[in-house]
């Protein structure tokens, strides 16, 4: 379980994440806000290295925020509506969110509408 973090420097993009665990080259990840309410709560998204974070970012006091994350998931603030929101209506005040790395679970998801507000 990690903790839900905002990127509110803006690097990352609507469908990507940024996690704070050493994992191995995946090209996608699943999360869902914990407790979960609704199956479509599950969301899909792209992980995004450290090392491309560091290539995004414009001065070195934006990425050193990165790079001193602990035990979370970041999540882009970008588009209409924030992955934590599409997750039961999730936000950033302290909400932990379940992921999967595992591609036998990964593999499998497709893409849903998020529940709606």
């Amino acid at each position: 379980y990690f903790r839900m973090l905002p990127d509110h420097n803006r690097i990352l993009n609507e469908d990507e994440v940024f996690i704070t665990a050493k994992i191995k080259d995946i090209e996608f990840l699943v999360a869902m806000r914990f407790p979960i309410y609704f199956g479509s709560d599950l969301i899909k998204r792209k992980p995004i290295s450290l090392e491309t974070l560091e290539r995004r970012c414009n001065n070195q006091a934006k990425f050193n925020f990165y790079r001193k994350l602990k035990n979370c998931i970041l999540l882009s603030t970008k588009g209409s509506r924030s992955s934590a929101d599409m997750m039961s209506g999730g936000d950033f005040d302290g909400d932990t969110a379940w992921v999967c790395f595992d591609d036998n679970l990964v593999n499998h998801i497709s893409p849903s509408s998020p529940t709606e507000k």
